[in-house]
């Protein structure tokens, strides 16, 4: 595995994931509106029935798909997969551990999240094409 993993150390309260998404998305429109267009969250998480599951699946939604893709750079395409500012209380899932890992391996340029200052920070590093080998 080769994916960047951004992490605080930060322990104790913090937002949901679902609260810091929103603040990573609107940090990108208010500083980066130019890019803001290929920035995007592929809609495949969340509680389904087993018959949502097996149409989704079918419309192909993929496990472990990271939570924001940018596109903006052919050359550089980078995925983000956000979690809690706490990485107690928020971890990857074997689906999620295995496809950043994958994506990696393609020469993707991969990055775990703990938080949205954290986000912050891989993003500027993915605009100057940092691509790093080790987590």
């Amino acid at each position: 595995m080769s994916y960047k993993v951004y992490d605080s150390g930060y322990r104790g309260s913090c937002n949901k994931e679902d609260s810091d998404h929103k603040q990573c998305v609107a940090w990108i429109e208010h500083n980066y509106p130019d890019r803001a267009g290929l920035v995007f969250h592929p809609a495949n998480g969340g509680k389904r029935s087993a018959r949502e599951a097996a149409q989704f699946k079918m419309m192909g939604v993929r496990a472990g798909i990271p939570d924001l893709i940018d596109l903006n750079d052919p050359l550089n395409v980078a995925f983000f997969e956000l979690k809690r500012k706490d990485k107690t209380k928020s971890r990857l899932s074997k689906d999620q551990s295995a496809m950043l890992a994958k994506l990696s391996d393609l020469g993707y340029s991969v990055y775990v999240c703990y938080g949205f200052d954290e986000f912050k920070k891989a993003y500027e590093d993915s605009l100057i094409g940092e691509r790093y080998e080790d987590i």
